[in-house]
């Protein structure tokens, strides 16, 4: 599922069961959820992202190039081989998420 130059606001993506793939371009996403979501490649690029929770997230191999994460909650988070490129106003706890580069 793409959203290109879209507001993506409240989804509570732990319970789209059907969905896999999730690909935001230049996006406004905010309030939502994406704990324990286990999508392959997730892609936030050139987006703002907002309030958004990726608690206990499998986010390996994500793409988050030139998106802003502002008030994002990273905890206990895969982010094996994420790429950050250009991406500013995240905070990740490295103590309690898995960071590491491919």
């Amino acid at each position: 599922m793409t959203f290109r130059k879209s507001k993506v606001m409240g989804i509570d993506w732990s319970l789209a069961e059907k969905t896999r793939q999730l690909q935001f371009d230049d996006c406004l996403v905010s309030l939502t959820n994406f704990t324990f979501v286990r999508f392959a490649h997730l892609r936030l690029q050139h987006c703002q992202v907002r309030e958004v929770s990726f608690m206990d997230a499998d986010c390996s191999g994500a793409i988050f190039g030139g998106t802003d994460f502002e008030k994002c909650t990273f905890l206990r988070t895969n982010l094996t081989g994420a790429d950050f490129q250009k991406a500013r106003n995240y905070e990740i706890d490295i103590s309690n998420s898995i960071i590491i580069p491919e």
